[in-house]
């Protein structure tokens, strides 16, 4: 794809990955079809960052979703900003689920708990 981007803009290969690379010419015609199809919509908003219900969803989920809304959806963001705690467990139970505790905790903690830790050390 990149070989073929290269080639449209007249630009040289970026590297010899690209200078060996094969376009991408099956993918161009001169003559357009325009046999009718049928599309097929997409079932999830693409403007929703959390598909799915929030009442499917336990306390301790919407808490962490609550919380990461809260650090993200703000004016003036600035990098490093967020606490390294809560970020870390908002990204550990976002990929592993909410019943694994993250390392070194004894059970899944809610945000307000990860804060009050951070608060007393």
């Amino acid at each position: 794809m990149r070989r073929t981007i290269e080639q449209i803009l007249g630009l040289p290969p970026t590297n010899q990955m690209t200078l060996i690379a094969t376009p991408m010419y099956n993918a161009f015609t001169d003559k357009p079809d325009f046999t009718s199809f049928n599309a097929v919509p997409n079932q999830i908003a693409l403007d929703e960052l959390n598909p799915g219900s929030t009442t499917a969803m336990s306390n301790i989920q919407k808490a962490w979703l609550e919380a990461s809304t809260q650090m993200f959806n703000k004016q003036g963001l600035v990098p490093d900003e967020q606490d390294e705690n809560l970020l870390n467990r908002a990204i550990w139970y976002s990929t592993r689920g909410f019943n694994q505790p993250y390392p070194g905790d004894a059970k899944v903690l809610l945000p307000e708990e990860v804060t009050q830790i951070a608060a007393n050390k």
